[in-house]
């Protein structure tokens, strides 16, 4: 089955989508992650 795009290869190597990352993603992240190797102990 050929794959479907609906812009072109070249816009899609750098598209960001339509929501932005928030600027509390990687402490987000980090906090998370944290919290689960506590719990995994």
């Amino acid at each position: 089955m050929p794959l479907l795009f609906d812009m072109p290869w070249d816009k899609l190597q750098t598209y960001k989508g339509c929501n932005p990352k928030p600027d509390d993603f990687d402490a987000f992240w980090e906090k998370s992650i944290e919290e689960l190797n506590q719990k995994n102990l």
